[in-house]
């Protein structure tokens, strides 16, 4: 069975899970996105999850209420982003 699951219904055929899936879980074919999620290939991460747009979706490995909608209307600066990304790295000074 597919870890992942996309509702046709609100899919928009937009292709980004195809595009942002590295280990190739997402097909684009002339009926609409086909998923082949399983624990050989799907690695959990959620991109699949967070990139789309039409919120069709579903993860059965995941917790599907972590996944928060973000406000595009609030963009953040570029001095703001590279603090975040600054104080997000991971490292020891030892």
């Amino acid at each position: 069975m597919s870890r992942v699951s996309i509702d046709q219904e609100m899919c928009t055929d937009c292709g980004y899970c195809v595009a942002i899936c590295g280990r190739g879980c997402f097909r684009k074919t002339d009926t609409g996105i086909m998923v082949e999620a399983d624990e050989t290939n799907c690695h959990l991460c959620g991109h699949c999850v967070a990139i789309c747009p039409a919120r069709a979706i579903v993860h059965r490995q995941m917790n599907m209420e972590r996944f928060e909608e973000l406000e595009e209307t609030a963009p953040i600066g570029y001095e703001q982003m590279i603090r975040h990304i600054k104080s997000r790295r991971s490292h020891s000074s030892h």
